[in-house]
């Protein structure tokens, strides 16, 4: 006897489709979040890389991180008496780790961003006096610098995917932060172009750890919001902390208030 195969009607078809469209609809986000955690992880290796790149040069530099006055290609910017202004060059200073420490630029990329860093070749300017003393920028021949702005609306690059304190100071404790994600525990300012990732950011410590922070205050000092230079003390005016207790990470050229004072000694 022939059999004849019943064929799907367009209600059964409509169907069948829909069905697919809600377990889709379901399995997205999963594998969205499948997909950052999985960037996140890389971003943590990463910044243990960076951290053992920091811990080589410490000990051929005196126990000192690294740093660089800025701006990178033209003369110092700080000195004690206030006469210029002070200012941190982030992308300098974590290019002095090129090219003995750090072979590649892309260490400094988190996978959860658009960054596309490299190193920006400087000419040297020899030596400049400035208050009596002696600068030779030896050490100032790199910059890094990313393709992407600071922020929302900013004609600013910034040097990485990572903010970076070029002011720690070699007494500081272990468990200060040094380098860490861009701010993506901000309550305010949220963009892809200020934070790399949702709800919080990736922070290195002094003793090499790396420690997933849902908060800005994650340094030793419970006060200390680590993306603000000083803090607010209990009579709400700012407190501005010694680079040995204070963190302020930064991913481009910065102006600085009075933290800067008394660091003429860190490393050039």
């Amino acid at each position: 006897m022939r059999r004849w195969l019943r064929a799907f009607t367009v209600v059964e078809l409509v169907f069948v489709i829909a069905i697919l469209a809600i377990l889709l609809f379901l399995l997205l986000p999963a594998l969205a979040r499948a997909r950052e955690e999985s960037r996140q992880k890389a971003c943590k290796e990463n910044c243990s890389q960076i951290g053992k790149a920091f811990s080589d040069y410490t000990q051929s530099a005196n126990e000192n991180w690294p740093f660089a006055w800025g701006p990178a290609n033209g003369a110092c910017s700080k000195v004690p008496d206030g006469t210029n202004t002070n200012m941190c060059d982030p992308g300098t200073s974590l290019a002095c780790l090129y090219p003995s420490y750090v072979n590649t630029p892309n260490l400094f990329r988190c996978p959860s961003t658009e960054d596309q860093p490299s190193f920006v070749v400087n000419t040297p300017q020899g030596i400049v006096s400035i208050s009596k003393q002696l600068y030779l920028w030896s050490l100032r021949n790199w910059t890094l610098k990313s393709n992407q702005p600071l922020g929302p609306g900013s004609t600013v690059t910034r040097a990485c995917s990572y903010g970076y304190d070029p002011r720690t100071s070699a007494t500081a404790v272990s468990n200060m932060a040094w380098l860490a994600d861009w701010d993506g525990s901000a309550t305010s300012g949220r963009s892809t172009l200020s934070r790399n990732h949702r709800g919080g950011q990736n922070v290195l410590y002094l003793d090499g750890s790396v420690r997933w922070q849902a908060t800005n205050y994650c340094s030793d000092n419970p006060m200390d919001d680590i993306f603000i230079e000083g803090g607010i003390g209990k009579n709400g005016m700012t407190v501005y902390w010694n680079a040995d207790t204070d963190v302020y990470l930064v991913n481009a050229p910065t102006v600085l208030g009075a933290s800067y004072n008394g660091y003429l000694s860190l490393q050039e």
